[in-house]
């Protein structure tokens, strides 16, 4: 599921003007049991996508749902509704991120041995260069263009990774380069940014102090870059 419940809710308000009674099913022209087989389909990749996430909602209160909605007469009010929404969202994001191992309590100190571990070796590569601060960097490519103050705003791609492998964003993968000022970037790529010539690629290694800090999924986390600078703007 793409984005958890908002799918769900998506393809149940796109059901609501076409739902029809299953008794009904038999008997209607071939207009009408096109809209049938487009309904069973979206119903399917709910039921499918609620089953990947290990979930199951009551079939007739669902269907009662969508029925009370076209009505105008719901039996819950708006505020017990948007509790039980919120409360559902939040098991989906809580799944998520046991799942990915991101952002578990309890990690902390582990996570910054193993950074100091992983820090240590990796100054040791060819290549890598170590800053005062315990920026690390490797030049992947080397641009010819003038290299970004901190006042500037950048175009840039970037794919950012755990230390284990875990990739958790990649504007490559999303299709399209991101436009940000350098003076709001986390420190360790604003330092790398005012480093690197237009046109450069890079690979960051940057320690959690650089980073994201101590709170949120990323804390305590040495994360990796993979950088390109495309514009200055």
């Amino acid at each position: 599921m793409k984005n958890g419940y908002a799918a769900v809710a998506l393809a149940a308000l796109f059901l609501l003007p076409g739902i029809c009674p299953a008794e009904e099913l038999p008997g209607k022209t071939d207009a009408l049991k096109n809209q049938d087989r487009v309904s069973y389909s979206i119903g399917y990749q709910i039921g499918g996508d609620l089953k990947k996430h290990g979930r199951t909602v009551d079939a007739a209160a669902f269907l009662q749902g969508m029925t009370d909605a076209r009505k105008d007469a719901p039996v819950m009010d708006r505020g017990e509704m948007q509790e039980a929404l919120i409360a559902f969202k939040k098991s989906l994001a809580a799944d998520a991120t046991d799942q990915s191992g991101v952002g578990q309590p309890g990690l902390p100190a582990q996570n910054v041995k193993a950074e100091q571990l992983f820090l240590e070796q990796n100054r040791q590569q060819e290549g890598v260069v170590t800053l005062a601060s315990g920026l690390q960097y490797k030049i992947i490519k080397k641009g010819d263009g003038r290299m970004p103050k901190l006042e500037d705003t950048v175009t840039i791609h970037y794919k950012g990774n755990l230390i284990d492998g875990t990739e958790f964003y990649s504007t490559w993968r999303k299709g399209s380069p991101q436009t940000v000022p350098v003076s709001k970037s986390v420190p360790g790529l604003q330092e790398a940014l005012q480093l690197m010539p237009e046109g450069s690629e890079w690979q960051l290694f940057i320690p959690h102090h650089l980073a994201y800090g101590e709170k949120g999924p990323l804390g305590d986390r040495t994360v990796i870059f993979e950088l390109e600078l495309l514009e200055i703007k």
